[in-house]
C-alpha cells in the first residue's frame, strides 16, 4: 500500500509540471487516470486528473487544481458494477507531513485474484476513457526453500522463495515483524536487505521490484532491525513481539511494465514525470493496475525474543 500512495501522491504532485512548454501555442487540455487495485480490499481509489495552461510563470502564483471534478467513474467485474465517488486520501497519515488528495473512490469494492477487470470514466458525450485488467493470481512459496522459522537453525541469512508467475510480472518482497507495546496497537517494522551510510546517518535499504523469484536477509540486519523496534526506549519490556510474516506483492502486467520503466527511470532527477513512457488508459494518458499481496508467517523463537529484552507474545 505504501508503494501505490507513494507513487499516487507523486503522480499528483507533478502532473502539472512540463517540460519546454510554448506558452502562445494553442494547449488541448490532456487527461491522466492513475488507478491500482489492491486485491482482496474493499477500499480502492484512483486520480484523474488534467493539465492546464497557466498565466505567468512563477508557480507561488499560478497554480490550478488539476483534479477533474463530476465525472461518471464505473467499474465492472464478473457481475458487479461498481459507482466511484469523489473523496479525499490521506497521504504521510499520523505524521507531521500529512496532507489529503483528491480522488475518486469506493469503500465496498472487493475485488479477487486472477479476474477480468473493466474501468470506464465518462467526461461528456463526446468524450470517455477505458482501461481493462486482469488482477494477478496468488503465488506459491516453495516451502523446502523458505524459512519460517526465526531465526532459521545454523544459518547467517533467512530466506524465501516462491513459483514464478511469469516474465512480464514484478514481485516486490518484504520480512515484516509484528509487535505490540502497552497500548496494544499493533505495529509492523519491515526489515531492510542492508542498511547505507549517507552522511553519517544509517539509511535501510529495502529490496525492489523485480522478476526475481527469493529474498535473502542477512541475520545481522535482522539482528538490527530488531534493536532498532525499540530504539532510544530503556522500557524493553514493553514491547510485545508477536510474529513475523513474508510478504510478497504480485503486480498485474500492466503495473509490472510501468514500474520497470518508470520508477526505474525516476531514479533520474531530470526525468519529467508528466511524460508517460507507459499508458494502458484509451483515451487519456496513465495507468489501470493491479497488485496482490501474499502472506507466509514466520515464527519467531522465543529465546532469540528474550534476548533483546522483549516479551515474546506467543511463547512456543
Amino acid at each position: 500500500m505504501r508503494l501505490v500512495y507513494m507513487m499516487m501522491f507523486l503522480l499528483f504532485a507533478f502532473i502539472a509540471c512540463e517540460e519546454n512548454v510554448n506558452q502562445y501555442a494553442e494547449i488541448e487540455t490532456e487527461y491522466n487516470l492513475f488507478m491500482i487495485i489492491n486485491t482482496g480490499n474493499p477500499y480502492q481509489a484512483g486520480i484523474i486528473t488534467k493539465s492546464y495552461f497557466g498565466n505567468g510563470t512563477d508557480p507561488n502564483f499560478n497554480y490550478v487544481d488539476p483534479f477533474v471534478e463530476d465525472l461518471q467513474v464505473r467499474m465492472w467485474y464478473e457481475d458487479t458494477v461498481k459507482i466511484f465517488e469523489p473523496g479525499l486520501l490521506t497521504i504521510n497519515q499520523n505524521t507531521a507531513s500529512e496532507s489529503n488528495i483528491k480522488v475518486y473512490e469506493h469503500n465496498d469494492c472487493i475485488i479477487e485474484t486472477n479476474v477480468a477487470v473493466e474501468l470506464e470514466v465518462v467526461l461528456n458525450e463526446e468524450r470517455r476513457f477505458r482501461s481493462y485488467l486482469l488482477t494477478p493470481d496468488t503465488l506459491q512459496f516453495i516451502a523446502d526453500l523458505t524459512d519460517q522459522i526465526l531465526p532459521p537453525p545454523e544459518e547467517t541469512h533467512i530466506i524465501a522463495n516462491w513459483e514464478g508467475v511469469s516474465r512480464q510480472i514484478i514481485f516486490l518482497p518484504r520480512l515484516k515483524i509484528w509487535y505490540r507495546k502497552t497500548d496494544f496497537i499493533d505495529r509492523y517494522y519491515y526489515v531492510p536487505i542492508a542498511f547505507t551510510d549517507y552522511e553519517g546517518e544509517r539509511i535501510p535499504v529495502f529490496s525492489r521490484g523485480s522478476a526475481v523469484t527469493n529474498i535473502s536477509i542477512p541475520l545481522t540486519i535482522v539482528q538490527q532491525a530488531m534493536e532498532d523496534i525499540s530504539a532510544g526506549d530503556f522500557r524493553k519490556s514493553d514491547y510485545k513481539i508477536m510474529k513475523a510474516f513474508w510478504e510478497i506483492a504480485v503486480f498485474d502486467e500492466n503495473l509490472s511494465t510501468y514500474y520497470a520503466i518508470n520508477v526505474d527511470a525516476a531514479e533520474d532527477f531530470n526525468v519529467n514525470l508528466n511524460s508517460f513512457r507507459f499508458s494502458n488508459v484509451s483515451g487519456a494518458n496513465g495507468l489501470f493496475g493491479a497488485y496482490h499481496i501474499t502472506t507466509l508467517p514466520v515464527r519467531i523463537d522465543p529465546d532469540y525474543i528474550y534476548s533483546f529484552g522483549y516479551v515474546a507474545g506467543f511463547p512456543y
